[in-house]
């Protein structure tokens, strides 16, 4: 099995063996926002979920490893849009320009 050389979030050698045993393919792939050089597809999403709507002023935010106060912080001074902010760690509510909302397949 070819395993590309993926910049992962923090290392793990435990969960690195216990994924490459998990599931036993001949190809793997992988999905992610970014390429990093190597065969990794863009993420998908289901086509009845997506709409090409676009809203005016309103920006999605979906950053789901990063702490939601410290994006807060940097979407507070720009007031010309409106944020969406999915993620985890932060109580769901209106928070000045940003809303947060949970992870939800059915929300997003």
């Amino acid at each position: 099995m070819l395993l590309l050389n993926v910049p992962k979030y923090k290392k793990d050698p435990l969960g690195s063996f216990i994924m490459s045993h998990f599931a036993l393919v001949d190809i793997s792939l992988g999905a992610h926002w970014h390429h990093f050089g190597g065969d990794i597809l863009p993420p998908i999403i289901h086509a009845s979920s997506h709409t090409n709507k676009v809203v005016e002023g309103k920006v999605l935010v979906y950053l789901p490893f990063e702490k939601a106060e410290k994006i807060m912080a940097l979407l507070a001074p720009i007031k010309v849009y409106r944020f969406h902010l999915h993620c985890k760690d932060i109580e769901q509510g209106e928070h000045d320009n940003v809303t947060v909302h949970p992870f939800s397949l059915q929300g997003f």
